[in-house]
């Protein structure tokens, strides 16, 4: 069985940003890079926020060029496959509710991945005591409870020397945004 995850509404999130940068607004605490399932689908997600971090354009053109860059345009699908979520995305203004599936998606993986590591913990007879899975259990829950849709905010604008420097090192393009407390903004 697959994990929960909704390609569709991932591939509809990065359409959605391509065809209009202001989508990144309506997304903002709604999804969060890691609750992509698809590999490719985080990284296109990372590049297109680290460019409109920059006050730059993420349409394909701009997006595939940062994707080259870094060495990762073919490992996600090439220019076709990044012309292929504009055209297929049903619309952009819905885009918050496709965020929403995505994270509900992230959310159940982390729930079962929490439940997986419980259920081994309980079934290994030389592991843990009843009270340790007890525990364990109520740590995760707590933690469950507590989680929050990390929210990212676009960084400062960077320096001559920042930019220079990002230009040796494309791989260090996808740092360019930040994540910080719901709490906090």
């Amino acid at each position: 069985t697959m994990p929960p995850h909704a390609i569709d509404a991932e591939q509809s999130i990065l359409g959605a940003l391509f065809l209009s940068n202001a989508t990144a607004d309506d997304i903002r605490g709604e999804v969060a890079a890691d609750d992509f399932y698809h590999d490719g689908h985080r990284i296109i997600f990372e590049h297109a926020l680290a460019l409109i971090g920059r006050a730059e354009p993420a349409d394909i053109v701009t997006v595939s060029e940062s994707l080259t860059r870094a060495g990762k345009l073919d490992y996600v699908g090439g220019l076709a496959y990044l012309g292929a979520l504009v055209a297929n995305v049903p619309t952009a203004a819905n885009s918050r509710a496709y965020a929403k599936i995505v994270h509900e998606r992230a959310e159940q993986r982390r729930i079962a991945g929490d439940a997986l590591e419980l259920h081994r913990a309980a079934m290994q007879s030389s592991g843990m005591d009843a009270d340790a899975i007890r525990a364990k259990l109520s740590a995760m829950l707590q933690r469950a409870e507590s989680a929050t849709i990390p929210r990212w905010t676009l960084p400062e604008p960077i320096t001559a020397d920042e930019w220079e420097r990002s230009q040796l090192h494309p791989d260090c393009i996808v740092q360019d945004y930040l994540y910080a407390d719901v709490a906090t903004i």
